[in-house]
Parts: structure tokens; sequence; C-alpha cells
């Protein structure tokens, strides 16, 4: 069968099965033009079409190769709806671990005691869910996770939005409604992914806090305090006003095995230490992990073993 027959298998088999894949979704799944791979399809293509086959056999043989886990994704249905045998779930809850103490233990001195504080750590290790816990049992806090798009004027929109602000202003008069709603209150801010901002959004935070007595929470990746001491005299004013800091490192075994504990009842020693050696010392990694390892393991009737784990880990990108 031909690359063009293969796909125009694909695409009637994903209309009988419910799961249409449409043209469109197919040329911004493989990068090329739509019409274009229309007319490949039909046969009228008049170009090149060794690019075309190229990247549709590439498509075609990850799409096929995804047999397994699409049908993970079923079992996975039949897990959270209560199937027979209960040896698994997959939710991953809040854990406690040793970061997420640390976390605690600055979210807390920052907001009753209104410092700057700053926690750092490799992507990963449970910052941002941390922080969220926190702020689910402290409705005074405000969370802003910050992004590439942010400059000064969008995260002072962001935090007047959060305030019920008006943000059809500019940014000198936003700054002064948000001082003003924030002087005198109990609300804290918590700023993720600091590393995004520019240097005089972070400057602004700074006199939000000098102006209001606001505690502010700053929380990026480790090149974050790498940027700002290298760059000490962009960041002077704010530098000299962190209260409480840490840097944090990977979740620890005592970490991994509570986490795993969590999310599979009958996990024995062997299981835990494996799911560490394979989690690359990302949380993230690891709740994958686990999730596709109990899938793996419920397609081939088996229980979770380590040469399940160690073949999952290939699945993932470590």
């Amino acid at each position: 069968m031909s690359i063009r027959d293969d796909l125009k298998k694909l695409l009637i088999d994903s209309k009988s099965n419910g799961k249409e894949i449409t043209i469109a979704n197919l040329a911004r799944a493989i990068g090329c033009d739509r019409s274009n791979l229309s007319k490949y399809i039909a046969g009228k293509y008049k170009g090149n079409t060794g690019n075309f086959e190229a990247k549709i056999a590439n498509y075609l043989s990850n799409f096929h190769n995804q047999d397994k886990l699409i049908e993970s994704e079923i079992i996975t249905d039949i897990i959270n709806n209560n199937d027979n045998e209960n040896d698994y779930t997959t939710s991953a809850e809040f854990v406690e671990t040793k970061i997420s103490k640390t976390i605690f233990e600055i979210a807390e001195m920052v907001n009753i005691e209104k410092e700057i504080g700053i926690i750092t750590g490799r992507a990963g290790i449970g910052k941002t869910f941390s922080i969220k816990e926190y702020a689910r049992n402290h409705s005074n806090v405000i969370i802003i996770e910050a992004d590439l798009t942010y400059t000064a004027k969008v995260m002072v929109r962001e935090i007047c939005a959060r305030l019920g602000i008006i943000s059809g202003l500019g940014l000198h008069e936003m700054f002064e409604e948000l001082v003003y709603k924030l002087d005198g209150s109990d609300m804290v801010l918590f700023i993720d992914e600091v590393e995004h901002l520019p240097v005089r959004a972070i400057d602004v935070l700074r006199r939000i806090h000098d102006r209001t007595g606001c505690g502010v929470l700053i929380c990026g990746l480790p090149q974050l305090l790498t940027r700002m001491k290298s760059l000490r005299g962009d960041y002077a004013y704010i530098f000299s006003r962190i209260g409480i800091g840490a840097r944090l490192d990977a979740p620890n075994r005592k970490d991994v095995c509570a986490i795993v504990h969590s999310m599979m009842d009958n996990a024995d020693e062997k299981i835990c230490e494996s799911f560490y050696e394979h989690s690359a010392g990302s949380i993230r990694i690891l709740v994958k992990l686990i999730r596709r390892s109990i899938r793996v393991a419920r397609i081939n009737d088996m229980p979770v073993n380590r040469e399940i784990i160690a073949e999952s880990a290939k699945l993932l990108t470590l």
C-alpha cells in the first residue's frame, strides 16, 4: 500500500470510529499547507511530493505506534469507572513532600511578614502545584503565571483583573489603582515563572511591595537567580529587599515513594526505586511515568513491574 493510500485509509477509518481526523488537523500536525495536502491526497498535486510523503510517513508511523496508548486511554476510563480490579488509581492528588514543605514555609512567611520572597528550582519538581495548593487554602493569595508575552503593563493589567479593577487604563493609572486597592489589605502576590518577566516588570513588583506593604513571592527556574546576580545593578532595588528565599533540589526517594503510593496501592520498595531511577528528578515526569506504566500493565493484564516501568520510560522525553 502506498503512502497516499495508507493516508486515505486512515482518514476514512477515523470517520467510522468516531475520531475523525480532518485535512486541516492533519496539515497542522505535519506542518504543511492544507490546500496542497488536499491536492496530494486527490492525486492532483503538481509539485515535489517527496517532502509531503516524508512528513506523512513519519506521521503515520507515529500514529500507528500509538495504538496501545490509545487502548490504554480506554482502560483508564474503565479504572476511573470503578472497575472490579482496584489495585491501581491514576489520579495525582497533592502529596506533601520535602519540596512542598519548603515552599509552604516560604509562602507562609511572605504571607504573615509581608516580605518579598524568592523560590527557584528546576522545572517539573512541583513548584507551581505547591503554590497553587497553598493558595487553595489561603483566599488572600493572588497567583499570576507569567509567560513570554508578559510586559510590565500586561502583568499590572492581570493583577488589576484579579482585583476587579477596570483595565482600560494606562500603566500608571492601573498601577495607582492597584496600589490603592492593595494598601492596607491582607492580599499577597505569588508570581510564577518570573524568569519570563523583563526587568521593568520585576521592578514594578518591588514598587508594589514598597507602596503597599503587600507580600510578594516570586518563583522561577534557577536561571532567574543567576540572571539577577549577574545583572545585580539592574536588580539592585529588588535584590536588596528579598527577605527570604530557597533554592530547591530534586525530589528525594522518600518523596517519590510517597507519590507512588498515592497513585498505586500495591507498590513495593523495588517498584518505588525503579520509578525513582527513571523519573529523572522530576515530579512531573514521575506522575506521567506512573500513569503510563499502569496503562501498559493493564493492557498486558499483569502488575506493574520494573520491566514495564523501564519500557514506559522510553516513551517519555527524559
